[in-house]
């Protein structure tokens, strides 16, 4: 069994097989067991969802506009996908529904 490493820097492989594990089941401690690294690091590196810190969802624009157009409001699409309020309306702008203050997004 490796030692674990104290520090909590690792290589895009190791980042890589974590996310293959994580997608496999296997729990956090138990990646950080087979990697010799602590679950703390791997729970730091792979978020709780298992997406990396720092890497931001993959959200179509088409998704964006879907909920837009069924009355989800900018803060409550960009809470739901984890973005921020300005990625939402660039998204929702990209699929083709423009953004105007105080009034409710309709196609164009």
């Amino acid at each position: 069994m490796p030692t674990k490493r104290v520090s909590w820097s690792v290589t895009q492989n190791e980042i890589r097989e974590m996310r293959k594990l994580r997608k496999k089941g296997w729990s956090d401690a138990e990646i950080g067991r087979k990697l010799g690294v602590s679950r703390q690091a791997v729970r730091y590196h792979l978020g709780p969802s298992g997406r990396p810190i720092g890497v931001p969802p993959a959200v179509t624009p088409q998704e964006v506009v879907a909920l837009a157009k069924r009355g989800m409001n900018d803060e409550k699409i960009a809470k739901r996908f984890g973005l921020s309020v300005s990625r939402v309306r660039e998204l929702r702008n990209e699929g083709g529904l423009k953004y105007r203050r105080g009034v409710k997004p309709s196609a164009n």
